[in-house]
């Protein structure tokens, strides 16, 4: 940093060394500038300033350089009062004084403030593609820009072409108004309905025109024929639905019958990813029990291959939750009739669980034998394991729970070291109310032989742990003292370390 003797001010700048004939341009200069304008000297290579300059706008050093055509100049007009003046002298850039960046309104380019102190000083830059940082009143700015046609730098003359203006790379966008291609007037769509009601925009004005019963019935009776390829199609399918709010019960009746018509077309929308969201919506609007006799006749043939499919399985689960346990029974006989089937389906056992809870007590009771007599299988099956656990949790039918720990004896350690058969022996010990049952699954697992592979497994010794915590007494005391005689084999097993863990800091419970 140089500091000047004659001038109380720094110039943040550095000599550029490619500067020449330093004489022959001073005289040059002298000849052509104001009189009142004199070089200091070349060690530094500045212009001194004068304590009457305040604008460059008329006559200044910018204008001066620029004449000597030393380097490309650019002037961004952002009005007639103020003006930024962009010009490269061997690496030196002259920014002209500005009243204020405000009165740019909005910019890409770099401007100055009146705060700035260095509006007539030379900054070096080490190229002519370097810029100065932007300021804050720039960077204030530059927020109202951000819809602004164009880059005033990035046209294809270069970073200094006067080619192009400022003012004509910066016009607001103004979009274009989307006029609408359908006419206020539904007559006019005639013929036409079923493919206007596939188009985003189409759709939208087709549901903002059902209204009364004339344009339902006149809106329908175009697309009856094509309701299944409508009602899987991402925007018609909201017509249809709109169809059904607004329409009348008989409205709704006949949509309905038209709906069903086809059993296997009806099905393939059911088993539709954007279908059975729809006909899920549709079945809010049907509440009379002739509509409801409808649905559900049709459904009751396909119950099965509804709750083992991936989407149909929604609504099945939809017709237990909206309808009453006497409007569903016929949905529930039909799963009832393939307990086992469905059980160990990945979407089929979420609906079994549905069943159990929303039944009656018969049907109830004939599922629940079925899953306890199947309880071993089902507990080493990847989803069925899930249907045990949920019958284990039901509070109000503690015998059911009972019969499934009777059900399971003798194979307690299998069921131990199985993945899934490992979260059904645990939750037989953590809900069993009844301590002879637990110390009986406890017993059954420390007496066998195999009880030192069910510490060491990786999911039986998750079992063991979880049989720590629910133990007592003499109980607790003999199943500590059985661990511990397999320490040499467990203190730096993977496995058997956390069981010893779970032996240590816990005092006896009585």
């Amino acid at each position: 940093m140089e500091v000047r003797e004659e001038e109380n001010y720094q110039w943040p700048f550095t000599v550029n060394p490619t500067l020449q004939n330093h004489h022959q341009l001073s005289s040059f200069l002298t000849n052509n500038l104001n009189s009142q304008y004199c070089f200091n000297g070349f060690n530094g290579f500045h212009v001194s300033s004068h304590p009457n300059l305040h604008s460059f706008d008329d006559f200044s050093l910018e204008n001066s350089f620029k004449n000597l055509n030393l380097s490309s100049n650019r002037v961004l007009n952002g009005s007639n009062s103020n003006r930024v003046h962009e010009g490269f002298f061997n690496g030196e850039r002259f920014l002209s004084h500005s009243n204020s960046s405000n009165s740019f309104g909005s910019h890409r380019g770099p401007i100055t403030s009146r705060s700035a102190n260095f509006a007539n000083t030379p900054i070096a830059y080490n190229s002519n593609f370097e810029r100065r940082s932007h300021s804050l009143d720039e960077l204030a700015a530059r927020v109202n820009d951000v819809q602004c046609w164009g880059n005033p730098y990035g046209n294809r003359h270069g970073f200094g072409s006067s080619q192009s203006s400022y003012n004509n790379h910066h016009h607001p966008v103004l979009r274009q108004p989307q006029h609408s291609k359908y006419s206020s007037s539904l007559d006019e769509l005639k013929g036409r309905v079923s493919s206007v009601a596939k188009d985003q925009n189409g759709c939208r004005f087709l549901q903002q025109k059902v209204n009364d019963e004339k344009e339902i019935d006149m809106i329908f009776s175009e697309v009856k024929d094509q309701l299944h390829e409508l009602m899987v199609h991402q925007f018609a399918n909201f017509l249809i639905q709109k169809l059904f709010e607004a329409g009348n019960q008989n409205q709704r009746t006949e949509l309905l019958v038209w709906l069903v018509k086809n059993e296997q077309s009806f099905m393939d929308v059911c088993t539709h990813s954007t279908g059975t969201r729809a006909v899920q919506k549709i079945m809010e609007w049907i509440s009379i029990p002739n509509q409801i006799s409808i649905l559900l006749s049709v459904l009751k043939p396909a119950a099965v291959a509804l709750t083992k499919n991936a989407h149909g399985h929604h609504i099945i689960e939809r017709c237990l939750q909206i309808f009453s346990i006497e409007e569903a029974e016929p949905l529930v006989d039909e799963i009832v009739e393939h307990c086992l089937e469905i059980a160990t389906d990945k979407s089929g056992c979420c609906v079994l669980q549905q069943c159990l809870a929303r039944s009656k007590e018969e049907a109830k009771e004939r599922l629940l034998v079925d899953i306890t007599a199947n309880a071993f299988v089902l507990s080493e099956h990847p989803y069925g394991n899930y249907v045990v656990q949920f019958v284990l949790g039901l509070r109000e039918v503690p015998h059911v729970r009972a019969n499934i720990i009777v059900q399971l004896r003798g194979s307690y350690v299998t069921l131990s070291m199985n993945k899934y058969g490992s979260n059904v022996v645990e939750k037989c010990l953590k809900d069993c109310e009844d301590e002879e049952q637990f110390a009986g699954i406890i017993t059954e697992i420390m007496n066998d032989s195999e009880f030192l592979k069910v510490l060491q497994d990786p999911f039986g010794n998750y079992v063991v742990q979880s049989a720590l915590l629910v133990s007592k007494g003499d109980l607790y005391n003999a199943f500590i003292e059985r661990i511990q005689h397999h320490y040499p084999f467990l203190h730096s097993h993977l496995y058997g370390k956390k069981v010893l863990a779970k032996t240590k800091g816990r005092k006896n419970r009585v």
